[in-house]
Parts: C-alpha cells; sequence; structure tokens
C-alpha cells in the first residue's frame, strides 16, 4: 500500500464540493484544476465542462488521473507555463494551503492571474482554521484528533487517526495519519504540511497578485460567512 492510495481513500473531499465546481464549471469553454490528484473532481467536471485540464506535481496521481480518461499534467502550480488562458482555475480542497510561505503563494496567484481570462475567475476552497485549532491560546503544540475514518483495501480493513501538529508564529501545521490495519500489525505514518491563512488576508494577497476577491461564502451552498462556518469558497478575477 503506498501513500497515494492512502491518501486517494482518506480524502475523498466535503460534502457538496463535487456538486458545486461542477455547478461553477457547468458549459465553462476551458476549466485548469490545480492539485487534481487522481481525478477525483477532474473526472466529473471534464463530462460539464467543454475542456478540462488538470495538473498535480505528484507524477503517479498524475498518472492515475490520465488513467482514469482526463487530461492531466504532471507540473509545480507555483511554475506551470501553458499556452493558453482559462475561463475558470479551480483549486479545491485546501489544495492552497499547500502552497508554504506567503512567497509561494504569492508566486502562485501571480501565475494563475497569467493564465485567467478576461472575466475568468478563479474558485477555491479551504477549511477555517483560524478560530478553530489555530488560536493563540492553544495551550498544546500537537492535537490529537483521534479515530477520523476506517478504508479498505486489499481486502483488508485501516482504521486512520488524525493528529494536528501547529507550528507556532508561522501560519503553518503538519497534519499527520496514522493508519493501522486491523488484522496485522501493519503501520503507515503520513504527514501533509499546510499554511493556513485567515479571510482577513485575502484581499491583500489577491491584490499583490493582481487579482480581487469578488465574492466569500461560508459553505458550497452560499451560506453567509459567520464566526462558526467550518469553510470558506472564495471566487476572484483579474483585477480590473
Amino acid at each position: 500500500m503506498n501513500e497515494n492510495d492512502l491518501y486517494s481513500l482518506v480524502h475523498t473531499g466535503t460534502e457538496g464540493d463535487i456538486e458545486f465546481y461542477v455547478r461553477a464549471c457547468k458549459d465553462v469553454e476551458w476549466v485548469l484544476e490545480l492539485g487534481c490528484g487522481s481525478g477525483r473532481m477532474g473526472c466529473p467536471i471534464s463530462r460539464v465542462a467543454k475542456n478540462y485540464l488538470g495538473i498535480d506535481i505528484n507524477w503517479e496521481r498524475a498518472r492515475l488521473a490520465t488513467n482514469r480518461g482526463i487530461v492531466c499534467y504532471c507540473a509545480d502550480m507555483i511554475g506551470f507555463q501553458l499556452n493558453r488562458r482559462f475561463d475558470r482555475i479551480i483549486m479545491p480542497c485546501n489544495t492552497i494551503y499547500c502552497l508554504l510561505s506567503e512567497d509561494k503563494l504569492i508566486s502562485c496567484l501571480k501565475n494563475i492571474g497569467q493564465h485567467l481570462a478576461k472575466n475568468g475567475q478563479l474558485v477555491f476552497d479551504v477549511f477555517v482554521a483560524y478560530h478553530q485549532r489555530m488560536v493563540s491560546h492553544i495551550s498544546k503544540s500537537r492535537q490529537d484528533n483521534g479515530w477520523v475514518k476506517e478504508v479498505h483495501y486489499k481486502n483488508k480493513i485501516w482504521d486512520v487517526y488524525e493528529s494536528v501538529e501547529i507550528l507556532p508564529g508561522s501560519g503553518r501545521l503538519d497534519v499527520h495519519y496514522s493508519h493501522k490495519c486491523r488484522s496485522t500489525d501493519e503501520q503507515i505514518e503520513t504527514k501533509i504540511p499546510q499554511r493556513y491563512f485567515s479571510h482577513n488576508e485575502l484581499p491583500q494577497l489577491l491584490g499583490e497578485a493582481g487579482l480581487m476577491m469578488i465574492s466569500i461564502t461560508g459553505g458550497f451552498r452560499n451560506e453567509p460567512l459567520s464566526d462558526s462556518c467550518e469553510r470558506i469558497v472564495v471566487r476572484a478575477t483579474l483585477s480590473r
């Protein structure tokens, strides 16, 4: 069992995310997905968009996506260069948090701007970390969230446990997963480094890259933004 198998089995998205992005991309001429993984989102979108292209930095996940029948390239979302502009550029499921410094985030957003068509939109969603686990008074640098789900792979059942390690003052957190097989003593550890930001930072971050936010909601059903929302959904476009 390799890490790409584990990633695809554990990270199956957030309720309503596929339906949201399918609506956002329906009948759109050109769609680019950054961090497309093995094609969980790309497959349904490619059926409703006129043209779809995915990019992922992991060659094996890009290969898996290609094997599922979608057009996908292995490339870094900071430095990719395509001879085309896109009407939608999407970054589902916390992909933007994978940019581990502000410089990398701005560079990626600038690259997105260079590939965004006039009146095109950047659309992304992220979990809201800053009012939950990232508050300044948190007492422990590592929070154990316990068991999160079971996954089935090659006729075995694996229990998945999650913990979050916070790097104070950096905006960084590492999400750790422990995968334990119920029938053997096999155990696999994986880690996903992330860097979070608050919605208050977004206008400036987007502005530095020549983009402007056109909407922000507290979920996939246009829920209003509030202190209790667990996810934000953002749309941005080129600055006028």
